[in-house]
């Protein structure tokens, strides 16, 4: 029943973040999604597998906090100006 909800719509998930400093994500928050509740479990399942690089400004590899924002894009969906507005895409 999900797979059809999701079906031709584009819409994004936002989260905050922790990235430990062995470049694991941990501590995944929701913050929100459009279309609300869309996405959501896709989104966190695939963070939780996400693996980082410290940047030159974290040489010492110290844990991060951070926002992350996931798109799923469509030309062809049903609500790409709405999705647009919200997701900034």
């Amino acid at each position: 029943m999900k797979v059809h909800l999701i079906a031709k719509q584009t819409g994004c998930t936002r989260f905050v973040i922790t990235i430990d400093n062995q470049g694991n994500t941990t501590d995944i928050r929701f913050v929100e999604s459009f279309p609300e509740g869309l996405f959501v479990d896709v989104s966190r399942e695939s963070l939780k597998h996400w693996l980082w690089q410290a940047s030159k400004s974290n040489s010492e590899s110290r844990a991060i906090t951070r926002t992350v924002q996931l798109d799923y894009f469509m030309k062809e969906a049903a609500n790409i100006d709405a999705a647009k507005a919200f997701c900034t895409i």
